[in-house]
């Protein structure tokens, strides 16, 4: 009797067990409390289908999760029914592993060539299968610092671009009195917090002219101002800063935002705690066709005096065409309010495109920083950064939960 007892709760906690794995299996964000849809709540910094299809990303790299796809069918067919595109085979996923993530598609014999040339890595397979829709042309592959046009921004919508250059449009006017404060900012404090990478790493400052303003030497360029930020980000406010120093410009300008794409996916895969995303930047303008009075005007324009010192002045920049544009919009408010309370003259304006996403998509606390533009000094520019961490930093201690 007390065999059959103790096989009968066996038994029962095998099936509980096994119920709730299943459970967890098919509803991951069951037990996070985040599984009703309904609740605004749910997703408090990210973009819902942009986590959605980070999640697939995250569970065609597990074999576990593969393995049991393969034995059961339906498995796979609810995931992609789930998150709204099809998950890799085994055979690609395993690819994959070996390969520490290169790109592979049975059906793209192409990505092959991430095995044997392993720059092809550094772009998704959805680049080589681009299919040209009406009135837009695929972006050019510029590869020379010489013909990457200054004051250009070309833009990624998930890997596929829709035209040579962007429309520029003016600096939209923002009624600020009429934008809300942006949501609150849930802080991990053991992980780090806010990343900082380049989509243009090797936009250049004064004394560097060589290459149309850009170089990759770090002691002038972008990268060093990033430096700056993270450093005074940890030290006065203790923020843990990721700093993403890779040159997503150095093989293709014309590519930058698809490879820094996949930077802000690799990063945000690893720690789920990155809240803040920024993307900096120098601003610039067609210095050979000008003449020395417009650089002049140029170089004032973009220089003010904070405490007896120069700075680079500093302008923000948000895209219509991303799912979260209004909360980029108060971020970009906020940032600007705080800006002008600390040190009045640093803001330059907020650039608003309308076309493009600019990648500002993954986090409602993301932007786009143009720090001076290429006449600034490396100096003005890092001082300016020095200024800028705190006013991020007082923006987050506000905003944080």
């Amino acid at each position: 009797m007390n065999k059959k007892w103790l096989s009968a709760l066996f038994i029962m906690i095998a099936v509980a067990v096994l119920f709730f794995f299943l459970r967890w299996l098919y509803l991951p964000d069951f037990f996070s409390g985040t599984y009703d849809n309904s609740s605004t709540d749910a997703i408090e910094v990210f973009n819902y289908d942009i986590e959605k299809r980070l999640k697939l990303e995250e569970y065609s790299n597990n074999l576990y999760i593969q393995l049991l796809n393969a034995v059961m069918t339906n498995a796979k067919v609810s995931y992609e029914k789930e998150y709204g595109c099809p998950m890799p085979g085994l055979a690609e996923s395993v690819a994959s592993k070996i390969t520490d993530g290169l790109h592979t598609d049975a059906g793209n014999p192409i990505t092959y060539l991430n095995f044997a040339f392993t720059a092809f890595s550094q772009y998704d397979p959805g680049l080589f299968t681009y299919t040209e829709t009406v009135g837009s042309t695929a972006a050019p592959n510029i590869t020379s610092f010489e013909n990457a046009p200054e004051g250009a921004i070309f833009f990624s919508e998930e890997d596929e671009y829709k035209s040579e250059i962007p429309a520029v449009t003016p600096t939209s006017q923002i009624v600020e009195e009429a934008v809300a404060i942006p949501g609150k900012i849930a802080m991990d404090s053991k992980s780090p917090q806010i990343l900082v990478y380049h989509s243009h790493s090797t936009e250049s400052y004064m004394p560097n002219t060589a290459g149309n303003y850009h170089t990759q030497n770090d002691k002038y360029n972008v990268v060093a101002v990033g430096s700056m930020l993270a450093k005074e980000l940890q030290d006065k406010y203790k923020y843990k800063v990721l700093h993403d120093k890779t040159k997503h410009d150095k093989e293709s300008y014309a590519y930058s935002y698809a490879n820094s794409l996949q930077t802000i996916k690799n990063s945000i895969n690893k720690y789920k705690s990155l809240k803040v995303i920024l993307d900096l930047h120098r601003d610039g303008f067609d210095a050979e066709k000008a003449t020395f009075a417009e650089k002049t005007a140029k170089k004032a324009e973009y220089t003010t005096s904070i405490n007896g010192k120069r700075a680079a002045r500093i302008m923000l920049v948000i895209a219509k065409e991303n799912p979260n544009y209004t909360e980029l919009e108060k971020f970009a408010v906020y940032i600007k309010k705080k800006m002008d309370k600390l040190y009045p003259g640093l803001f330059l304006k907020i650039d608003i495109k309308s076309r493009g996403k600019y990648n500002l998509y993954f986090s409602n606390h993301s932007m786009l920083v143009e720090v001076g533009c290429m006449l600034n000094t490396i100096e003005e520019a890092q001082y300016s950064a020095e200024l800028f961490a705190r006013v991020i930093g007082e923006v987050i201690n506000d905003l944080k939960e």
